[in-house]
């Protein structure tokens, strides 16, 4: 098998190696679910062609032509570091069931910041840019009786006794939850009344994502080959639906929420568009597949997907963070308050499509929020 194959059969809905991933028996925990795909898919590793073996190997080398003074100290290995990269998220989670939570956050960060950020460096990655994304906000009163920018941007850090413990976000911790359509935000609510809700489109200018989906690209390099393949088991835990979406704890919470930690110790920096694989380290945040968006088929699509943006300023007893606010541009508020609430969902969601998209009349302007230190 090449790697070229083995890609594209990652791509291809319905296999059992492929999202959405749930729970095919009840017995079984997170841990052996998603061990139990880490072994099926080690067997295709293993299946690949010296060919395509030696191509990975040589991957990063050959983007980083011109861009010498950036080349690791360390080697490409692929199968080396695939091996690495599974035997380090199984002691994290096998930490995370002892209850060590900060002994396994250590040992991941330990494990992409060494040797010069050499696994941080090499995880795929995704450039945003001029693109809308959505949020949606439930029966909430505008602040001081108006609505301002902040209504719809993160929770405040004076409520942050009220952020819960969501997949990339844990408690109190108020991560900001961005979804690629007004579609796939709604889903993400529940499939709520049109009429109760508010939503605003933001509009990122050039952001870099830690890419926990699958790749974007039409024709990849062979560096985007070796990225997603060699972290595959990462972005398989990190996808897996909640057994128990009822039960305060969520194993299936534990890897995605270790990578925003890990995230958020190293912010992007400086302009990710200039530069090659490699030549920067830092993410604003990281886009991910959504686990309730009923619509499967499109891998690729960004509008199924949806982003998680860590604020950096989290000492601040009021207001947002600034930098954070000031990566994106957002339109005015606006709600669905004309909208029945006897309507169905099929309804809904055909008002939703003629809201849906980008209009190039549409009226941005900078998120006006303020912080407190």
């Amino acid at each position: 098998m090449t790697h070229q194959e083995l890609y594209q059969e990652l791509l291809t809905p319905k296999s059992d190696l492929v999202y959405p991933f749930n729970y095919d028996n009840e017995s079984k925990n997170y841990f052996d679910y998603w061990s139990d795909l880490v072994e099926k898919y080690k067997n295709k590793i293993y299946s690949l062609s010296d060919k395509s073996i030696k191509t990975l190997d040589q991957a990063f080398e050959k983007a980083l032509v011109g861009y010498e003074e950036y080349m690791p100290a360390r080697k490409h290995d692929f199968k080396a570091n695939f091996d690495e990269i599974c035997a380090t998220i199984k002691k994290a989670l096998k930490l995370c069931y002892m209850n060590c939570y900060e002994e396994a956050y250590a040992s991941l960060f330990s494990f992409f910041v060494e040797d010069d950020c050499f696994y941080l460096k090499m995880l795929p990655r995704t450039l945003v840019a001029n693109r809308p994304f959505y949020r949606i906000r439930l029966d909430f009163k505008p602040s001081k009786g108006k609505r301002q920018d902040g209504d719809l941007f993160h929770l405040p850090f004076h409520l942050r006794h009220k952020a819960g413990s969501t997949r990339y976000g844990f408690l109190g911790y108020p991560v900001f939850y961005l979804a690629g359509s007004l579609q796939t935000a709604w889903y993400e609510m529940d499939c709520p009344d049109l009429s109760s809700i508010s939503y605003a489109k933001f509009r990122a200018k050039s952001i870099s994502l830690l890419d926990l989906g699958y790749p974007i690209q039409k024709e990849p390099e062979d560096w985007d080959y070796y990225s997603f393949l060699v972290f595959y088991p990462l972005i398989m835990g990190c996808l897996i639906s909640v057994k128990h979406p009822n039960d305060p704890f969520k194993p299936e919470y534990m890897l995605p929420q270790l990578m925003t930690k890990v995230i958020r110790e190293i912010p992007q920096e400086g302009n990710p568009e200039i530069g090659e694989p490699s030549t920067y380290k830092g993410f604003a945040g990281i886009i991910y597949m959504s686990t309730k968006s009923p619509h499967k088929g499109n891998l690729q699509d960004l509008a199924l997907r949806n982003l998680a943006l860590f604020p950096q300023n989290t000492e601040c007893r009021e207001g947002y963070d600034s930098k954070l606010s000031s990566m994106f541009e957002m339109t005015d508020i606006k709600t669905f308050s004309s909208c029945s609430k006897s309507i169905s969902n099929e309804e809904s969601l055909k008002i939703i499509e003629e809201n849906d998209g980008y209009c190039s009349e549409e009226e941005f302007h900078p998120i006006n929020v303020t912080q407190k230190e």
